[in-house]
């Protein structure tokens, strides 16, 4: 029961921290999908605010080697990350 209450007020978080990202970047001209230069500035603001909230992610290492896309990228040495 303590692990679905903390997991719901993660997810609460969570989906607030990217609420406010979203407000932020559609308030500024620069978001726009349809360019490369705005996807870009898109993705920066989302990596920012994810740092900034100390958000990290996750891989499923048992599903990723079974994919042959992650293959050369999971010889990266640990240090560099993927």
């Amino acid at each position: 029961m303590e692990k679905t209450k903390k997991s719901q007020t993660g997810g609460k978080k969570m989906k607030q921290v990217i609420e406010d990202a979203l407000k932020e970047m559609c308030s500024n001209s620069r978001a726009n999908v349809n360019s490369e230069t705005g996807r870009g500035y898109i993705t920066n603001a989302l990596l920012k605010v994810f740092k900034d909230n100390h958000i990290v992610f996750y891989t499923n290492l048992e599903e990723a080697r079974k994919d042959p896309k992650m293959i050369n990228k999971m010889d990266i040495p640990f240090d560099k990350g993927l």
